[in-house]
Parts: structure tokens; C-alpha cells; sequence
């Protein structure tokens, strides 16, 4: 699952590392309206791209689609969930439900520099973004996990 302001498209490179494998890419956006779209309506998404496909299943999700994994996982029971940059749960960066809740849109390479060269960047929901300010809790993971981040793996 993709990060915010980006798309399936920034995993189609990885198909050919995985041979052997089925990879799906789901868009966190197909079938929403981006300015009104939650945390909750991308794990949504999350649970109905997974919900036919066969076992065994591993989810990765890279920053914000990080986060919607993990919210889904324990609905939809992977037996694997690998992370890549995830926003953070609650539990982990705290949470501040006195911040505002913005609707809308915002454009991503304002909020978050410039995406590489050849990637493009789609606007991004601010409801989303402001739920993961104010903290989503997942107190636990059911499976096993593989959190990487730029300095490492964890």
C-alpha cells in the first residue's frame, strides 16, 4: 500500500524482484473522495483489496499506507506485515485529539519536499493527515512484522 500524494504505480518496479510470487498493488484512493477520505477509509480499502486473495499473505505498506495495514491487519489476518517508513501508530508518537481536524486537499511535495524524479505526486487527503497528527491507535499486531526505516531494519 502506497504513502501519501502517491500511487500503485511506485511499486510496479518491484514485480520482477518477487518471481514466484502474486503481487497486488491496490490504489488507497480508488472509489473515494480524496478531501474526505480517513485513516479508516483507507484500511477499508486495505480490507476489500485483500479480501479473495489467497494465502499465504503478506501486506506491506509504506508510510501512510503503513499505517492503513496496520489498522486493517487484524481483520484481515495476514501472516505477514512488512513496513516501510510507516506513519507511526499512537502508541508510538503519542496522540493530541485537540488538533483541529482540516478537510480537503493538500498537495503533498509542499508538505513533504519533492518527490524523485519520475514520480508523480496526486493531491492528498488532510483529514487523513490530520487523523495521524492527532494519533490512531493500534495497540497490538497479531502476526509476525518487519518495520524498515531509513536507517535500518527493526
Amino acid at each position: 500500500m502506497h504513502g501519501a500524494g502517491s500511487g500503485p504505480w511506485i511499486f510496479e518496479p518491484w514485480r520482477c524482484s518477487f518471481e514466484g510470487w502474486r503481487v497486488e498493488v491496490a490504489d488507497l484512493q480508488a472509489g473515494l473522495e480524496v478531501a474526505e477520505a480517513s485513516m479508516a477509509d483507507y484500511a477499508g480499502v486495505v480490507e476489500r483489496a485483500t479480501a479473495h486473495t489467497p494465502r499465504p499473505l503478506v501486506l506491506c505498506g509504506w508510510s501512510l499506507g503503513g499505517l492503513a495495514v496496520l489498522m486493517a491487519a487484524e481483520r484481515v489476518r495476514p501472516d505477514l506485515v512488512v513496513l516501510l517508513e510507516p506513519s507511526p501508530p499512537a502508541e508510538v508518537q503519542g496522540s493530541d485529539p485537540g488538533l483541529p481536524l482540516a478537510f480537503g486537499t493538500f498537495d503533498p511535495e509542499a508538505a513533504y519536499g519533492p518527490f524523485p524524479e519520475g514520480v508523480p505526486a496526486r493531491p492528498e487527503s488532510a483529514v487523513a493527515r490530520a487523523e495521524r497528527k492527532r494519533g490512531i491507535s493500534v495497540p497490538s499486531l497479531s502476526c509476525s512484522s518487519v518495520r524498515c526505516l531509513r536507517s535500518g531494519v527493526s
